[in-house]
C-alpha cells in the first residue's frame, strides 16, 4: 500500500536524464537527438517533457529546446479551445496563453487548466494581406474556423485560399480522436467543411428549440426568419436601421459579423458569418437603430413566432454538416505535418526556415500531444527547426498525426504551478506574446460535498461523493494518503494554527486520478484566556494594557472601560485620564477572538476585570473610594 500511495504527489519531478538516440524524418534528411530530458507528471494525468538536444540537417548539428505536453482524454479530462471576449461583447482580445487559461477557468467552474499552448494564426490588422492583415475588417480573428464550448465562434474561414484547415477534438479517449476537415471555399475533397446554415437555438427553463434562419440583414419572406446586426464598413460599425416586428437582444453576451460579402476585400463569393448570443430584452413593431453588439430577430415562421418571447436566451450561429457540428472544441491550423504515421511532404520558404514551431497531434493510442520548439535564440541553444526537423521531433515522441499551429514569437507553452501558470518554453519575443486563442488540457476534479470540522488539533472530513463513477476516494493529507471509508475520515494530533494541505484522489475503472487542486486548510487557534488588566501611573494618565494567554494570536478586538471613558487597545498600551471615578473593583473589558474554525468571532464581556495595578493607582483608587463614601454620608 505504501508503494501505491507514494505516487500521489501533485508533481513528480525526474531530473534531467542523459539519453542518446537519433530519430530521422521519413526523408532521412533531418534527425533529432534529445541529449537531456526531464519528465514531470502533472496533476490530472498530464505529462510534461522538457528536452535539450540537437537536430541534424545537412550534416550539421543545431541545438534545440523542445517542450511536450501529453494527456489521454477521458470523461473529466479533455482538450479545450478558448479566447477571451472583449468587454463590449463585440469580439475578442489578444492575451497571453496564461491569461487565456485563467479566463477559461473563470467561465468553467470546477475545471482546471493543467497545461496550454498557443493555437491558430490570427489577423490583427485591416486590409488584404496575409500575416498582418485580413480579408475582412473584423479583427482579431483566426485564419480558420474555431469552435469553443460547442459554439461556432468562427464558422466560416476568413482565409479561403485553397485550404481552410480545421481539426475537431472528439475527446472520447479513442485512438483516432482528431477530426480533420478542410474549410477552403474552393476545396472539393470528401473532408470538406459543409455549412448547414444559420440556426437559432432558444433556451427556456423547460425546453430547448432550434430553428433555421434563412436570411441575414435581409427582410424575411413568408415562412422565413431573419437576423439583423450591424457590421464593419470602412473600419467602423455604423448603426443599422431596421423596421419590423423585432425581438431584440440589446445587451448581447456576444454579437459580431466576422466576415461578409458586403465588405470583404478579396473574394467575391464570401459568405456572411454572424455569431450572437444573449437574452431577448424587448419586442417592438416599429423602426429601430441597432448598435454594435446588438442583434434582432424578425420571423414570419408561425412555429418560431409561437415559441419566441422576451426573456428567452438565444444563440445564433452558422452550423456545419456532419460530425464537426457535434464537437465541443475545434481549432484551425497552418500545415498538416504527419498523417497515418507518415510525414507530409512540404515545400516553400516558410517550411525551410529555421523557426520556432508549435504543433499538436496524437499518438497511436490516442494520447493527445502538444509540442513546442524554441528558436531565434541560437546563443541560448535554441535554433528553431524547419519542417523536416519538426517531423523528426514529432516522430521521436510517437506522434502519428500532427498539425502545425501559429509559429514564431507566438509559440508559448505554460503549465500549472499551484494557482499560477508557468511558461516552460522560451518565447522568441523575450516575453509571452499576446495571442488570440489557445489549446488547453483541462481536467475536472472529482465532485464532492465536503463538510469539514476543525479544532486546534484535529480535522475531520464528512464527504459525499457526487460522481457515481468513482468507486473509491482517497485523500492525500499533508503527504499521508488514506482511503475515505463510509464518507468519513479524520486526522488527529495536529499542531494548532498550522496550515495543512489535502488533495482528493479518485478511482475510476481501476485508474487512480489525483485532483488538480491542492487545498490548504488551517487547524484552529487555541482559545485565548484573559488574565488581568495592567494599570500603571504615568503621571497625568494611567497606562492600561490587557494581558492574555493568546498563544496563536486569536484575539481580534479589546475594549476597556474605566469610569466614563472607553478605549480600544490595539498593539500597545493606551492612556486613560485620571478621574475621581476610578474604582479598581468596577473596570470592564470586552474582547473578541476568532479561532479560525469557521465559526466566526466570539465576544466576551468581563464586567469586573481582574486588575494588577501599581501602588499609586491603588492608592488613588482607595482615596477616591473613601472620598466618595464621605460625600455620600453628608449628602
Amino acid at each position: 500500500m505504501k508503494k501505491f500511495l507514494a505516487i500521489f504527489l501533485l508533481v513528480l519531478f525526474l531530473p534531467f536524464v542523459n539519453i542518446s538516440a537519433t530519430t530521422y524524418d521519413d526523408t532521412g534528411n533531418a534527425g533529432y537527438n534529445p541529449t537531456e530530458s526531464k519528465e514531470t507528471e502533472l496533476a490530472g494525468g498530464v505529462t510534461h517533457i522538457k528536452a535539450k538536444g540537437y537536430t541534424i540537417r545537412n550534416n550539421q548539428d543545431y541545438s534545440q529546446q523542445v517542450n511536450v505536453l501529453q494527456m489521454k482524454t477521458r470523461e473529466n479530462a479533455k482538450v479545450a479551445t478558448w479566447a477571451i471576449r472583449n468587454s463590449s461583447g463585440t469580439g475578442y482580445t489578444r492575451n497571453t496563453v496564461a491569461t487565456i487559461a485563467k479566463d477559461y477557468e473563470k467561465h468553467h467552474p470546477g475545471w482546471k487548466v493543467v497545461g496550454a499552448m498557443n493555437a491558430d494564426q490570427y489577423y490583427f490588422g485591416y486590409g488584404n494581406g496575409l500575416t498582418a492583415d485580413g480579408t475582412a475588417q473584423f479583427q482579431p480573428q483566426p485564419y480558420y474556423p474555431m469552435i469553443a464550448d460547442y459554439e461556432k465562434w468562427f464558422a466560416i474561414t476568413a482565409t479561403p485560399y485553397n485550404n481552410g484547415h480545421v481539426v475537431g477534438f472528439l475527446n472520447d479517449g479513442s485512438e483516432d480522436q482528431l477530426l480533420y476537415q478542410n474549410a477552403g471555399w474552393n476545396y472539393k475533397g470528401e473532408d470538406k467543411v459543409e455549412i448547414a446554415g444559420l440556426f437559432l437555438t432558444i433556451t427556456k427553463e423547460d425546453a430547448t428549440y432550434r430553428f433555421e434562419i434563412e436570411n441575414f440583414n435581409k427582410k424575411p419572406n413568408d415562412g422565413e426568419s431573419s437576423i439583423f446586426s450591424p457590421y464593419y464598413v470602412d473600419k467602423k460599425v455604423p448603426d443599422l436601421p431596421v423596421t419590423g416586428d423585432l425581438f431584440i437582444v440589446e445587451e448581447a453576451d456576444l454579437a459580431y459579423t466576422s466576415n461578409s460579402k458586403t465588405y470583404t476585400a478579396v473574394k467575391p463569393h464570401n459568405e456572411n458569418a454572424f455569431f450572437g448570443k444573449g437574452k431577448i430584452s424587448t419586442r417592438i413593431n416599429s423602426s429601430v437603430l441597432l448598435k454594435q453588439g446588438q442583434f434582432a430577430i424578425e420571423t414570419k415562421n408561425p412555429e418560431l413566432l409561437e415559441v419566441l418571447e422576451v426573456g428567452d436566451y438565444v444563440l445564433a450561429q452558422f452550423e456545419f454538416e456532419g460530425k464537426l457540428n457535434e464537437v465541443e472544441s475545434a481549432i484551425g491550423f497552418h500545415k498538416i505535418m504527419r498523417v497515418d504515421d507518415k510525414d507530409k511532404p512540404m515545400t516553400g520558404s516558410y517550411n525551410e526556415t529555421l523557426y520556432p514551431r508549435a504543433m499538436f497531434g496524437r499518438k497511436s493510442d490516442g494520447t493527445i500531444v502538444f509540442v513546442t520548439v524554441d528558436g531565434r535564440q541560437a546563443t541560448k541553444g535554441m535554433n528553431g527547426v524547419n519542417m523536416e526537423e519538426a517531423n523528426a521531433i514529432l516522430k521521436h515522441y510517437g506522434v502519428v498525426e500532427a498539425y502545425q499551429l501559429d509559429g514564431g514569437g507566438s509559440v508559448t507553452m505554460v503549465v500549472r504551478n499551484g494557482d499560477k501558470f508557468e511558461t516552460v518554453n522560451s518565447p522568441s519575443d523575450g516575453q509571452d506574446r499576446a495571442v488570440l486563442s489557445a489549446l488547453l488540457f483541462v481536467v475536472k476534479d472529482v465532485e464532492v460535498e465536503n463538510n469539514i470540522e476543525v479544532t486546534s488539533n484535529k480535522i475531520s472530513f464528512d464527504i459525499n461523493i457526487l460522481d457515481p463513477k468513482v468507486s473509491k476516494l482517497y485523500i492525500n493529507f499533508n503527504g499521508e494518503t488514506k482511503e475515505i471509508k463510509d464518507g468519513k475520515i479524520e486526522f488527529t494530533n495536529l499542531t494548532p494554527n498550522t496550515p495543512y494541505t489535502y488533495q482528493f484522489i479518485s478511482e475510476k475503472d481501476g485508474e487512480l486520478i489525483p485532483d488538480v487542486e491542492v487545498h490548504t486548510i488551517y487547524t484552529a487557534k487555541r482559545e485565548p484566556k484573559f488574565n488581568y488588566l495592567s494599570l500603571f501611573d504615568n503621571g497625568d494618565n494611567i497606562l492600561c494594557d490587557a494581558i492574555f494567554d493568546d498563544l496563536d494570536g486569536a484575539v481580534t478586538y479589546i475594549r476597556v472601560t474605566i469610569g466614563d471613558e472607553s478605549k480600544n487597545i490595539f498593539s500597545k498600551p493606551i492612556n486613560f485620564q485620571k478621574t475621581q471615578d476610578l474604582d479598581l473593583r468596577n473596570i470592564q473589558i470586552t474582547y473578541r477572538y476568532d479561532l479560525n474554525n469557521g465559526k466566526g468571532e466570539t465576544t466576551i464581556d468581563v464586567n469586573k476585570a481582574n486588575v494588577c495595578a501599581d501602588l499609586k493607582v491603588v492608592m488613588d483608587s482607595i482615596r477616591n473610594l473613601i472620598s466618595n463614601e464621605i460625600k455620600s454620608i453628608y449628602n
